[in-house]
């Protein structure tokens, strides 16, 4: 397993640099039936939520499970030899007020192993503050789109 802060870190640093070096979030093709609903979509990059599995923790405030899907693999910290290939993500989000919890994460190779988790320590900070903001700023965006209601917790 990887150390906390660097996968943190390198995993965020990976989004982050996705969406700085012009990854396209177009209108993509459908891969997955309904519920899930895509996000985001890049060559390197594919983001998904299953609308089933949103919940409304209070007025403003809900959460959000995410799958994202590195098409191409994503090197191990430390393991050049495996790549992970899948992400499951939980986030906490308030997008009127531009501010998540990151509740953790679980990250999968090519072969469906679990190759790290890291536990979210649920703190709630300015989602441009986290180093994968911009992820949770897309699924903001399709959220409204949608003009989405999340079933009560």
């Amino acid at each position: 397993m990887m150390c906390v802060q660097s996968r943190r870190f390198r995993i965020g640093f990976a989004l982050s640099l996705c969406v700085a070096l012009g990854c396209s979030f177009e209108v993509s093709r459908e891969a997955r039936k309904p519920p899930w609903v895509e996000f985001m979509h890049a060559d390197q990059l594919i983001g998904w939520f299953d609308t089933s599995r949103v919940r409304a923790r209070s007025a403003s405030r809900i959460e959000v499970p995410l799958s994202l899907e590195f098409p191409f693999g994503a090197p191990v910290p430390g393991d050049t030899a495996r790549h992970f290939t899948r992400m499951e993500w939980l986030v906490r989000v308030d997008c009127a007020a531009k501010s998540m919890s990151d509740e953790g994460f679980t990250v999968f190779d090519s072969a469906g192993a679990n190759v790290g988790h890291w536990r979210g320590d649920s703190t709630w900070m300015p989602i441009q503050q986290h180093p994968s903001g911009t992820t949770v700023e897309w699924v903001c965006r399709k959220l409204s789109d949608l003009a989405f209601t999340p079933r009560n917790a």
